[in-house]
């Protein structure tokens, strides 16, 4: 996600999102956002601009569409580098992993 390197891509994935929340509102879908967990390494070397302008897009999104649901994988705990295939890939084990987790979360939403 390099925003700032691609002004243009930046404002039309934000427009994409708004557009998607949009469409599941007016369809009385309730969306579920999320993102996936990535390696410690990459994680820890990822730009903090880019990935504050991330959290800054996905809050603004949330603040604007009440109604969605985000989930951040990327804060999630219990991931090594085995559940990876690659730095932001995750494996069968780790998807495994993470569905079990996001699964777990939606059942949750409504209780």
């Amino acid at each position: 996600m390099l925003f700032r390197s691609y002004p243009e891509t930046f404002k039309e994935v934000v427009k994409i999102l708004d557009d998607y929340l949009t469409l599941c509102e007016e369809n009385k879908v309730r969306p579920i956002v999320f993102c996936t967990p990535h390696t410690y390494g990459y994680m820890k070397h990822f730009n903090k601009k880019n990935r504050d302008t991330y959290h800054y897009v996905l809050r603004t999104a949330q603040e604007k569409h009440p109604n969605a649901v985000f989930f951040d994988g990327w804060r999630l705990q219990g991931f090594s580098d085995d559940d990876f295939v690659d730095v932001d890939h995750m494996n069968i084990q780790g998807a495994a992993k993470f569905s079990a987790i996001l699964n777990d979360f939606i059942e949750r939403l409504d209780q």
